[in-house]
């Protein structure tokens, strides 16, 4: 009689524990819902701002570009300016 007990009590304390790690599986997996939003809203701000980071070096680039060539275009009409002078002088 007393092994049954303690094979029953056995049994229930192992249902109980199993019933308690369910509970806490699923807490967890709460958590990892959770931890999801988290982590999704951290990913997308992240890439919001890689994304705002390259948008703003190609701008800077383009910005660049732009300044290169109003600086070739300020040199070349220089240039042409001098050839003029230099013709008119020569006349």
């Amino acid at each position: 009689e007393e092994k049954e007990e303690k094979e029953k009590g056995g049994r229930g304390r192992g249902e109980g524990g199993g019933g308690e790690g369910e509970e806490k599986e699923k807490e967890k997996e709460g958590g990892r819902g959770e931890g999801g939003e988290e982590e999704k809203k951290k990913k997308k701000k992240k890439k919001k701002k890689k994304k705002k980071k390259k948008k703003k070096k190609k701008k800077k680039k383009k910005k660049e570009k732009k300044k290169k060539k109003m600086k070739k275009e300020k040199k070349k009409k220089e240039e042409e300016e001098e050839e003029e002078k230099e013709e008119k002088e020569g006349k």
